[in-house]
């Protein structure tokens, strides 16, 4: 068997075999309800770079959020290098187990082969120590992960200008490189100068006031840094995108202006070549809107969130899998999925 063929036999699969897993953009204006819409995918983790996962804890929304999704505060870019490579291996275990106890289910417990049983259970402690550490598992399951959200790629992409600002200027934006953890909350950075102490509240012989040591200052991004920034943030969209999950990025939205023909339309708030590029990787662009409406059976007016995944009135937006129409009326993840699989009409 030569290497092609090696190749092939390895790789290859029909389109029946092929998972579903959904690649999907989501932007609208801040408040919409992005957050709360990634928040309903089953088996999430999800990044956070804007803090602002308070919607997710509306109790009026519990019947359709993930209590259970894992989230992850990010602190600085470089966060989310550690972050791939948890959720890339988690990927590859997650798959081995799910193959293992798919080959032998529907056998009992005395069919299984125990090298079989043993090799699910190192499987299971490998795919529970990459999230708990040491912290025993005493027999329970792992989390298995098939849905990742980075909230927002807007923010992402300015933290991603801060650390290239960092790295060329120095600007002390972020941390030195190394990801800060718990243990390191106490000790100063090597090379910064310790922030002052605040005057005792007893101190009462005299008013002393802390200045000097606020600097927020930034150097002026250059042409090759916003090509750095694209670059980098280009890598990372598609090195996510490619994991065997489903992923949903959210964006706010942005007013532009065609060069040529004049009209403004509206987009995912990216520098220009990366929101056109991001538009690419993904299957599904959703713009994400409310609008007021007035039910015969109801006093008060109605709020609805629409995702639109069809262009309309200078809106970008797209939709590969065709069976979503022209949108989805108050969509959730799971719904989204469904209408794509032609589980719902």
């Amino acid at each position: 068997m030569n290497d092609f063929t090696k190749m092939l036999v390895k790789k290859s699969v029909t389109v029946e075999e092929t998972p579903y897993y959904i690649k999907m953009l989501v932007y609208a204006e801040s408040g919409v309800g992005k957050t709360v819409l990634a928040g309903t995918a089953p088996d999430l983790f999800i990044f956070t770079c804007e803090n602002g996962l308070l919607s997710l804890k509306n109790p009026n929304l519990r019947h359709i959020i993930n209590q259970n999704a894992k989230t992850f505060p990010l602190e600085n870019f470089i966060e989310m290098n550690a972050m791939y490579e948890f959720l890339y291996n988690h990927c590859i275990l997650r798959d081995r187990l799910q193959k293992l106890i798919k080959q032998y289910t529907g056998k009992t417990k005395k069919e299984i082969p125990k090298e079989a049983i043993v090799k699910i259970n190192k499987l299971k402690d490998a795919i529970w120590a990459m999230e708990n550490g040491d912290a025993p598992r005493n027999g329970a399951e792992p989390r298995l992960y098939y849905c990742v959200a980075i909230d927002s790629l807007t923010e992402l992409q300015k933290r991603s200008m801060d650390r290239i600002l960092d790295i060329k200027h120095g600007t002390g934006l972020i941390d030195d490189g190394e990801i800060i953890t718990a243990e390191d909350d106490d000790e100063t950075p090597e090379g910064n100068d310790e922030k002052p102490a605040l005057p005792s509240a007893d101190d009462d012989d005299e008013i002393t006031l802390v200045t000097d040591f606020a600097d927020f200052e930034v150097p002026a991004a250059t042409l090759p840094d916003y090509g750095s920034n694209t670059n980098q943030m280009r890598k990372l969209v598609r090195a996510f995108r490619d994991l065997p999950m489903n992923v949903i990025f959210t964006a706010l939205e942005r007013e532009s202006k065609d060069d040529t023909t004049g009209e403004m339309f509206t987009r995912p708030a990216l520098t220009d070549k990366l929101a056109e590029d991001v538009q690419g990787y993904v299957d599904i662009v959703g713009y994400y809107y409310t609008r007021t409406v007035q039910l015969e059976d109801q006093k008060e007016p109605t709020i609805e969130r629409i995702l639109q995944v069809q262009p309309f009135k200078n809106r970008q937006a797209k939709d590969r899998s065709g069976m979503l129409g022209n949108g989805v009326k108050n969509p959730t993840f799971t719904r989204i999925m469904n209408l794509i699989t032609g589980k719902e009409q």
